[in-house]
């Protein structure tokens, strides 16, 4: 997770910045997290952020996410 990397780096304030609204919304808690699959990774992000002095979170399109979606879909294929 990225969050981990922040953390290595000793990044205590930071701004987490995804084209998935439920994503987003999720981790500001204004949705819940309903998928069983899912539920791992979400409870991994959110303990977490319990290390971070400020954390925000903030949706954007995902036409202005091109290079981050090129290398999350990369990754993916490579995990193939």
């Amino acid at each position: 997770l990225g969050l981990n990397a922040c953390l290595e780096q000793n990044y205590l304030n930071c701004c987490v910045k995804g084209d998935s609204k439920l994503v987003i919304h999720q981790m500001k808690g204004l949705f819940k997290c309903r998928s069983e699959k899912l539920m791992p990774l979400y409870e991994q992000a959110k303990d977490l952020t319990k290390h971070f002095d400020k954390i925000e979170w903030e949706h954007i399109l995902r036409e202005e996410n091109s290079d981050a979606d090129s290398l999350a879909n990369n990754a993916m294929d490579f995990k193939q």
